[in-house]
């Protein structure tokens, strides 16, 4: 009886484990990967916002706004204040490229040590805290360069073709995303906050010279290079979207620039169209093709950022 008992306790001690242990067991990450995608995001909005809408970045934006407004406020619809008109489209994508773009050098060098003891210990997938780290600073990121334009565009009295103004948002955020999706790669390869920013604003600096700002006539050897800079591509888009057919300024009574102005025929009533303007910056490319290539640009370098931070940076 005795003996009875025991091999019945031991087969009760001993059964083998459930279907349900075995894939617990076998598991290798605690939980699902949405479950840590939610989780992540979550936790990411709620650590960055403080961050990229803090005090000091709101009042730098107000402050550039007010200084933007008060620089070109209201520009007339004459051949002299063309110059202001699309001085003012460089300024403002230039400033939220190198804007963006600096904060998002910081994201992954700042968090590496807390990056490498949570996948060390089997926390959470990569890409499920890539993802949700894209996912939840994206729309903050957002916040900030849309305050601008809304104060800028109609103080600056840019086309007031209210379809045009949106065309507008939507093209500066896109540029944003951009300039912020470059910093993440360049933060995702380097890992090192101060290096990062060093190597970006490198960046920058050279594409601002290579795409055709401040000189016209590139060396052949380096010619294609402007192809490179995804601030040329906004550029050309907000040029296209303020300077169109419809958009009429008067010609100068003297001397002009513009060959309708110069006419034999012209009066001092003639006007200058959009159009011409575009001519004379060079603008090739369709509105079309240049939103396909930023968001091409955008998404490759957020895959590289992943690459990065998956093969260059595992520890």
């Amino acid at each position: 009886a005795e003996s009875g008992a025991g091999s019945g306790v031991k087969s009760r001690t001993e059964s083998p484990p459930s279907v349900e242990d075995r894939r617990f067991k076998d598991r290798k990450w605690p939980t699902p990967w949405y479950w840590q995608f939610l989780v992540l995001t979550f936790r990411t909005f709620r650590q960055s916002r403080h961050v990229i809408l803090s005090k000091l970045a709101i009042f730098q934006t107000l402050a550039v706004a007010a200084v933007s407004s008060l620089v070109w406020f209201q520009i007339e619809h004459t051949e002299d204040s063309i110059q202001d008109r699309y001085g003012l489209v460089f300024f403002a994508a230039t400033y939220w490229g190198f804007n963006t773009l600096v904060v998002a050098t910081a994201t992954f060098p700042s968090e590496r040590i807390v990056i490498a003891k949570e996948r060390a210990s089997g926390s959470y997938h990569l890409s499920a805290y890539y993802l949700a780290k894209t996912v939840s600073e994206l729309p903050i990121m957002l916040i900030l360069p849309s305050a601008y334009i809304i104060i800028v565009y109609w103080s600056a009295g840019l086309n007031p073709n209210v379809g045009f103004f949106f065309a507008s948002w939507g093209v500066l955020i896109l540029h944003a995303f951009v300039g912020q999706s470059f910093g993440l790669m360049v933060g995702a390869t380097v890992m090192d906050a101060q290096k990062a920013l060093v190597t970006a604003i490198v960046f920058m600096l050279t594409m601002m010279l290579l795409g055709g700002f401040y000189i016209q006539n590139l060396p052949s050897w380096v010619g294609w290079t402007q192809w490179l800079s995804f601030l040329a591509y906004t550029f050309e888009i907000l040029v296209t979207l303020e300077f169109t057919a419809d958009t009429l300024f008067t010609c100068n009574t003297e001397a002009s620039n513009y060959a309708v102005c110069n006419s034999t025929l012209a009066t001092n009533a003639t006007m200058i169209p959009g159009t011409d303007v575009q001519e004379m910056l060079d603008v090739d490319l369709p509105v079309y093709a240049n939103i396909a290539v930023l968001v091409g640009f955008g998404l490759f370098y957020r895959l590289l950022a992943y690459l990065s931070l998956r093969f260059l940076n595992r520890r």
